[in-house]
């Protein structure tokens, strides 16, 4: 067997097992469905802290700009669709914030230079409360990474990835507890 051969045979190996380790956690159902809101605000994403904001800004490629470009895209439109249906007898609103807990990508660059670069990986809580009263109702958290491995043999094309998979968990436990308040998964693995 070639070295090129032994390193995709690896490859396969590895994909497999990470996909397999991923039995997932899972986060508890809102206190009421998100339907029985009268109106919806999705707010500007939020970082935990200004020290990791500054960590996003210059170490990670823009981090939070990409996860902010992939919330307002994907899941903007399914606040304004909710707005349009808005429960009438509903008194309560419903302000939805995304936070950054904990996030890092690797750079295509680093990646490029060392395949031992890191893994990426992003933790985002996302806070749903009504307005007014400030009742929580809702405060999942998901998270998504790109191994070291991944990332590295594809060419950083997993960590950009990674980002778009994060907010379609978002996106899916939002849909999902639309009707019914039914939970959804975290994406962590047990």
């Amino acid at each position: 067997m070639t070295c090129i051969e032994i390193r995709g045979l690896l490859l396969c190996a590895l994909m497999t097992l990470e996909t397999v380790a991923q039995a997932q956690m899972t986060n508890p159902p809102p206190s009421k469905p998100f339907a029985s809101f009268k109106t919806f605000e999705l707010k500007m994403l939020e970082v935990a802290s200004p020290k990791m904001d500054a960590k996003f800004n210059t170490d990670n490629d823009n981090v939070v700009g990409r996860l902010q470009s992939r919330i307002t895209t994907l899941i903007g439109p399914i606040v304004a669709e909710w707005n349009q249906h808005a429960a009438e007898t509903a008194e309560n609103g419903l302000v939805i914030t995304a936070l950054v807990e904990d996030a890092q990508k690797v750079s295509p660059a680093r990646r490029m230079l060392s395949p031992f670069a890191g893994d990426s990986y992003a933790l985002i809580k996302l806070r749903c409360v009504a307005d007014p009263g400030g009742e929580v109702v809702a405060e999942p958290e998901f998270y998504q990474k790109t191994s070291k491995w991944n990332g590295a043999n594809w060419g950083g094309i997993q960590d950009y990835a990674m980002i778009d998979r994060v907010v379609k968990q978002i996106a899916e436990y939002m849909r999902a507890n639309y009707a019914r308040a039914v939970g959804g998964p975290t994406g962590r693995e047990k």
